[in-house]
């Protein structure tokens, strides 16, 4: 059985509520600008969560497998909610992030919606091994980064994103041995958390 990303979710989902009437680590960014470096991982953790918002979306309607659809229903809805905790971290020192996903990924997706069946399934699964691998090591280092004012964004997130990354490891293998096609989904591919990258990915 695949690990279940329900533990990860259910966590982001009980911040949500608090963090929109009062976000702490929000109100630890002050209203200063932004370093730099800040504003770098800020924009592309933006871009990451809305492809795979996008990517995921495409995924739970077009994927061959039930495992893969249930697998993208579940990337959207935690890079959704992800994007949410962002936009509330950034929000007292007035950074603009990005609303879509930038060429360089809107041509992953467009080169992923030109796939069909299994060939999507594997492919899709592939890029998101590949874009959360990358997520996890930024996320990791911004969440040790003491003097980060987006270190607690980072931290509430890392843990979604290394489960989507678990998940995406054990779909892709599943395809490499020819069992995705039989794989049912809910039963790990089931929430999550963040995930992104995002896409930085």
């Amino acid at each position: 059985m695949r690990p279940s990303l329900l533990p990860a979710a259910a966590t982001l989902a009980l911040l949500a509520a608090p963090l929109c009437a009062a976000p702490a680590f929000a109100q630890n960014a002050g209203s200063q600008s932004l370093t730099p470096h800040e504003e770098t991982f800020a924009k592309e953790a933006a871009i990451g969560n809305l492809s795979e918002v996008e990517a995921g979306q495409y995924a739970e309607t077009h994927a061959a497998s039930p495992a893969v659809r249930e697998f993208g229903r579940w990337l959207a809805t935690d890079h959704t909610m992800a994007q949410q905790l962002l936009e509330l971290s950034v929000r007292p020192a007035g950074l603009q992030l990005p609303t879509t996903p930038d060429q360089e990924h809107k041509q992953k997706i467009e080169q992923l919606t030109r796939l069909h069946g299994q060939q999507f399934d594997q492919a899709f699964v592939t890029a998101m091994v590949q874009d959360h691998e990358k997520d996890v090591g930024t996320y990791q280092k911004e969440s040790e980064d003491g003097h980060s004012r987006l270190r607690g964004y980072a931290i509430m997130v890392l843990p979604g994103l290394e489960q989507h990354l678990l998940e995406a490891q054990d779909l892709n293998h599943l395809a490499k041995e020819g069992g995705l096609a039989t794989a049912a989904g809910g039963d790990g591919a089931g929430s999550a958390s963040s995930v992104g990258n995002g896409s930085q990915q």
